[in-house]
């Protein structure tokens, strides 16, 4: 079975439990979180790490969800940006890595590795019982705005990849220190020719705070079935937006603020949900009067 991202955008809350970690400079703001569903023990987060010419990766830091999930493996490989990473050639650099709950959480390899590459992937394998649940319960990572991050891939069963990218960068940052002699060395390998799947995405919600109507935006790479709602933050459903097939491209909708029955909601958080072919992603939308 294919694996499901699954993006849960929270943007007025999770930017408010950044904390930074040791003298680093402010980390950016986390906007959301994204995993995958359901969680298999070949589901795995490949982030690309840029390694400036001379340096070095002695480690990583990431925006974790869950403190009580544990990584059972963190693998390094050598590859390029733009190609999925091949797993058979990785190197294991650290097992049962495990983050604080819902902040910045990092980890040491067991030595430095340089590449003669321009980078170097950093794969995080998930465990099976490890399903995303919502913020604080389950694998899954801060993201951030598309150029405050990292770009990567997801993989699951069947050998497929689906590509991070978008208005999204994984919120995983790379340790560096200076290249010494001496030092173990990546080599530089082709990446992994399997299939890449393209991705839905909701683009987001503008304005948002809104009153009286905001527009949802979202983008499907060819003809699929769509589903758009709005939830309360109860998880009662407010109304559906769209519900049926939509052509290849991008569709705006608008929210008037009211439900099924044409009747005006209160001010207050709702939740746009957004499902298309195998992703599940959420919005929250703030209405005020």
């Amino acid at each position: 079975m294919k694996s499901t991202i699954v993006c849960f955008v929270a943007l007025m809350c999770l930017s408010l439990v950044v904390t930074q970690v040791g003298a680093q400079e402010t980390p950016p703001n986390i906007v959301g979180l994204l995993s995958m569903e359901p969680i298999t023990d070949e589901s795995c987060a490949a982030i690309w790490l840029p390694i400036p010419e001379g340096k070095a990766v002695t480690g990583v830091r990431w925006f974790n969800n869950d403190g009580m999930i544990a990584f059972p493996q963190i693998l390094l490989a050598s590859g390029e940006e733009e190609l999925v990473v091949d797993l058979s050639e990785t190197v294991e650099v650290a097992t049962n890595v495990t983050g604080p709950a819902e902040a910045w959480g990092e980890f040491m390899f067991d030595q430095p590795y340089a590449c003669q590459s321009e980078g170097l992937y950093c794969v995080f394998m998930m465990a099976g019982d490890a399903d995303f649940g919502g913020p604080g319960v389950g694998a899954a990572f801060g993201f951030t705005e598309a150029n405050h991050g990292q770009r990567g891939w997801l993989g699951g069963e069947e050998d497929t990849w689906t590509r991070i990218g978008g208005n999204y960068s994984l919120a995983i940052e790379p340790i560096i220190v200076d290249a010494e002699e001496g030092m173990q060395e990546m080599k530089s390998m082709p990446g992994n020719g399997v299939a890449v799947l393209a991705t839905p995405q909701l683009a987001g919600a503008y304005p948002n705070p809104f009153n009286p109507q905001t527009v949802l935006e979202y983008s499907v790479p060819q003809e699929m079935g769509v589903k758009l709602s709005i939830y309360d933050v109860r998880g009662k459903l407010v109304r559906h937006l769209v519900s049926g097939q939509q052509s290849t491209g991008i569709h705006r909708v608008t929210w008037m603020g009211d439900d099924s029955d044409g009747r005006r909601m209160a001010s207050g958080v709702y939740l746009a949900q957004f499902r298309a072919g195998a992703v599940n992603q959420s919005q929250r939308l703030l209405l005020v009067k």
